[in-house]
């Protein structure tokens, strides 16, 4: 046993020693060395450490055999950077309920170390040998047999945040819980979810799955006045409705499938488009990973809506959990004797174990929340702009397809411009710091839009529009005993991913209420690492934003920017590094830190300054010839001068 262990290390550093290599595999073909290399340096991993890999079997999505599975195995050394990663590309996944959900899973561990035999380095040696002599929920997984064209992925990339520890939640129910037994909930409990946009959905979801996995008995009440059924602002949370493929990963792991009702267009490439020109980018693994929705049942002016609101689809995914819908609006919170008391306009009061606040920055129902008094600041919100402009099926299916339209523009204050296709509709978004009404009609008046829309189009007297805010830096303070908030009125990612980080912050706030606590405490130490998380990243986020500013204003570093990414287009088999720079940061399926450094890597730093100098002595040489085309001219026209003189 040590032997072989000892066997597998030494060539473990062998590859770290010799550089970048890749190991092959077809399905079910994979060497021995490379399964043994998978289960010792990631299959075991758990989210300790540096290791950010997150595993789950949950009980309504069956795992899949690996057996199904596309290997390959590569292994890069970059200094202090990247010291290993292990992709595996499952096979297409049929859907036993017939929705819309991801066609492939990628498993992506990665690890950090400062040299090879520093002490994180060392550190992850010890936790892969204990993982690999102990066992872990891989192991079921492994080993599971599932029919064919059955199940869901199992196995995802944790992209941004690290979840929950342990994969299986169940076994944390045998687990001593933090802090004071009066915050604990019981059988009988009440939970207030306030807000039923994604975030309290999600929470609502979340709450109620894990109690029934620990067999406690909640009961959670939602309180939200929309109506999802209706077209128009009266059903409609003002968003873009984009769902990351990140967030359709894990949704799977939930067995959350996003129907074919709800999912408008599957966005499979996105179209960069800047004055010098346009590039196409395809999706990283040629597929459809991302879904384009409608918060509501659609825009002002649908007489009879075609597809079904994302948030109502969600919404209804939590009353079917045993969720109670209140559809009142919430006008008074208040401490009755260390529990929060809440109350309707039309209702009594009620007294609730919990209240969860999920109420976005959208609405005077913050300030419910700022005045009880326990530290609680909104957050900083910035205004946007999102319009809905109808176009037709057929227009939208012929001139967009499936591509979102994504523009870099030296427009002030502009930080990022898409035109989303769905259904009949095209969805023109607009972020950066306090957009307004000048600001959109240079926009849309600009030659890059114009070349995207029908020749003489006009923008329509009677449209759907808003100007919605959005959270550019989380609130101060997001929990209290028996009280947390989650979504947009704590924290969310910034620019993207909005749904996503409603996601993950609900499910670490649920698993806390329900293994840990509903005590400030327990959201200190288990909610609040998450929360922060997000803080950490936006910043980096900050730093991303202000290189696309600087390219966009300077034109060498646009045309630096469309002839690499060009480059990679054509060349399929090339590495595509700034292809997948660019696709992370539209679509937000990857941190910042993340996104940052893979602009450090050594290989895109070289790419980079190469395109940078090419573009440098091609713009040199274009500015000398124009140069010389102007000196002529004169020349020239001296010559007939003289020649026309008697």
């Amino acid at each position: 046993m040590n032997v072989k262990v000892g066997t597998l290390w030494l060539t473990w550093l062998f590859i770290c020693s010799t550089g970048a290599h890749r190991f092959p595999g077809r399905a079910g073909e994979k060497t021995g060395v490379q399964e043994e290399l998978w289960h010792l340096i990631g299959g075991r991993s758990t989210g300790l450490g540096d290791v950010s890999l997150y595993i789950q079997a949950q009980k309504a999505c069956q795992p899949y055999s690996l057996s199904n599975l596309d290997w390959t195995f590569h292994v890069s050394v970059t200094g202090d950077v990247r010291v290993g990663t292990a992709v595996s590309h499952g096979s297409a996944l049929a859907d036993r309920s017939g929705g819309w959900c991801l066609r492939r899973s990628r498993l992506i561990t990665t690890y950090w170390a400062f040299g090879y035999f520093g002490p994180t380095f060392a550190l992850h040696l010890a936790h892969s040998l204990i993982c690999y002599l102990t066992g872990s929920v891989y192991d079921a997984i492994r080993n599971a047999n599932t029919s064919a064209g059955s199940g869901c992925p199992a196995l995802l990339e944790e992209a941004m945040l690290r979840q929950p520890r342990h994969a299986d939640l169940g076994s944390l129910a045998t687990e001593q819980t933090d802090g004071d037994a009066t915050f604990q909930l019981r059988d009988g409990g009440r939970i207030a979810v306030i807000g039923g946009g994604p975030a309290g959905s999600f929470t609502s979801y979340f709450l109620l799955d894990m109690a029934d996995m620990v067999g406690l008995d909640i009961d959670v009440d939602i309180y939200e006045p929309r109506n999802y059924t209706r077209p128009g602002p009266s059903g409609c949370n003002h968003c873009g409705g984009i769902v990351s493929e990140t967030l359709v990963q894990l949704l799977a792991t939930d067995g959350i499938n996003l129907p074919t009702s709800v999912v408008q267009r599957g966005i499979d490439s996105y179209v960069l488009h800047m004055d010098l020109g346009s590039v196409r980018i395809e999706t990283p693994l040629q597929e459809k990973r991302i879904a384009a929705v409608h918060r509501g049942a659609g825009p002002r002016g649908v007489v009879e809506p075609k597809w079904k609101s994302l948030d109502g689809y969600l919404l209804g995914l939590a009353l079917e959990k045993g969720a109670h819908l209140i559809p009142e609006r919430v006008d008074h919170l208040a401490w009755v004797d260390g529990r929060p008391e809440v109350k309707t306009r039309m209702g009594l009061p009620q007294t609730y174990d919990l209240v969860v606040g999920a109420v976005g920055v959208n609405t005077n129902a913050l300030k419910l929340f700022s005045q009880l008094e326990f530290g609680y600041e909104p957050p900083q919100t910035t205004k946007t702009y999102i319009c809905e402009l109808p176009f037709g099926e057929e227009f939208v299916e012929r001139y967009a397809g499936n591509s979102m339209h994504v523009f870099l523009l030296d427009l002030p204050q502009l930080e990022f411009a898409a035109i989303i296709p769905k259904g009949e509709f095209l969805t023109v978004c607009l972020l950066g710091e306090s957009i307004d009404k000048e600001l959109v009609q240079t926009f849309l008046s600009s030659p890059e839009v114009e070349r995207c829309l029908p020749p003489g189009w006009e923008m329509p007297e009677v449209y759907c529009h808003c100007s919605p805010m959005i959270n550019i830096q989380g609130a101060s303070v997001p929990y209290a005993d028996r009280l947390v908030l989650v979504g947009d009125c704590g924290a969310t990612r910034l620019f993207k991913d909005g749904i996503g980080a409603a996601y993950r912050s609900a499910k670490i706030a649920a698993s806390t209420a329900i293994f840990k606590g509903v005590s400030a405490d327990a959201f200190k130490a288990h909610y609040l690492p998450s929360y922060r998380a997000i803080g950490a990243d936006n910043r980096l986020g900050k730093l991303v934003f202000a290189i696309t500013h600087q390219i966009q204003k300077h034109g060498l570093g646009r045309r630096m920017l469309i002839r690499m990414v060009s480059r990679e287009q054509r060349r399929k088999d090339a590495v595509q590094r700034m292809s997948l720079v660019l696709w992370d940061t539209f679509t937000g399926s990857a941190s910042y830190r993340e996104i940052l450094l893979r602009g450090m890597h050594p290989f895109f730093v070289l790419q980079l300054l190469r395109h940078l100098c090419v573009a440098t002595v091609r713009h040199a040489i274009a500015g000398i010839r124009s140069l010389t085309m102007r000196w002529r001219k004169p020349l020239s026209q001296q010559r007939s001068t003289l020649e026309e003189m008697p």
